[in-house]
């Protein structure tokens, strides 16, 4: 399928589907204010849109198994941002997101053939 159409139709549903959580969980809303749409706009542009398009057109050009652990190390790469930003990091989360990617490694290894003797 077409990736920017796919991408276009995942974020609309995610919008659709979040706007919600904003009245059930009593989300403070002060606003629009420049900050905010500046922030918005990068993260609904840079941060989604385009990180989506290039999933989604990748995926075509991988294997299922190279995509899965491709998709496996976000949970590294954002625990690797978030320290750099400041974010503290415990030796628990840096041990859960190496099992979470050990065990997408795990299951898309290959069992290798019994030898016929």
């Amino acid at each position: 399928c077409d990736p920017m159409r796919l991408a276009t139709i995942q974020m609309g549903v995610v919008t659709v589907l979040c706007l919600p959580a904003i009245v059930i969980l009593g989300e403070n809303f002060d606003g629009i204010t420049p900050e905010l749409l500046i922030n918005v706009t990068y993260m609904g542009l840079v941060g989604t849109a385009f990180i989506l398009v290039g999933m989604n057109w990748a995926q075509k050009t991988i294997s299922p198994a190279r995509a899965t652990l491709i998709y496996s190390m976000e949970p590294l790469w954002a625990g690797l941002i978030g320290y750099l930003v400041g974010e503290d990091i415990t030796v628990w989360m840096v041990a859960g997101g190496l099992l979470i990617v050990g065990g997408v490694i795990v299951s898309s290894l290959q069992p290798k053939k019994a030898m016929a003797t």
